[in-house]
């Protein structure tokens, strides 16, 4: 395997309004770089691998589901945004923190509320004249949603990981060398 795929996923119901949930969401991507050249080129084989995207969707079923509050959300020439769970005076609380500086990272929110459908997609910038040491270690994408729904959940929850390699897959840029998908029904 040249690159593994990680996702964490918890749904949260509010102890003090059980019509409250919160769907929280990391993805970690680890890709390997194990290109071998040969000797002068013969016997080459494997791939050096980069991480290009991790796209999240969350469809819910009916109009009954009314979401309420979501991360990441598209705000310009912002760097930083927050995600977690906490504890204070009026009870539990959901927050987070995440800090994004990176040139090789866009985040585009393509949340619908009147389609009841929470989407995020966090595209890097790798090609074949750019993998960063950035792009090919370990990358964490969180995301979550929170939504108002009375009597049992049901959501539907796709992440789709693209991965690229660059001697290989590399030329094709407008395709991804690998996806990755996970599909659930909460």
């Amino acid at each position: 395997m040249n690159h593994t795929t990680k996702v964490v996923q918890v749904l949260l119901r509010n102890k003090y309004d059980p019509s409250i949930w919160c769907f929280i969401y990391r993805v970690c991507t680890s890709p390997l770089q194990v290109r071998d050249n040969g000797f002068m080129g013969i016997g080459s084989n494997g791939d050096d691998w980069y991480t290009r995207k991790i796209k999240t969707t969350i469809q819910f079923r009916d109009s009954s589901y009314e979401i309420i509050n979501f991360a990441p959300q598209n705000k310009p020439s912002t760097t930083s945004g927050t995600i977690g769970v906490g504890l204070d005076s009026n009870g539990p609380s959901i927050s987070a923190s995440v800090d994004y500086n990176h040139s090789e990272l866009s985040i585009v929110s393509n949340t619908k509320t009147a389609l009841y459908k929470y989407e995020t997609i966090y595209n890097y910038s790798s090609s074949i004249y750019n993998t960063s040491s950035y792009l090919k270690g370990d990358i964490y994408a969180y995301g979550m949603v929170m939504f108002k729904h009375e009597g049992v959940v049901w959501i539907d929850v796709e992440h789709e990981i693209g991965y690229f390699g660059y001697w290989w897959y590399g030329y094709n840029e407008s395709s991804n060398a690998c996806m990755v998908r996970f599909k659930n029904t909460y």
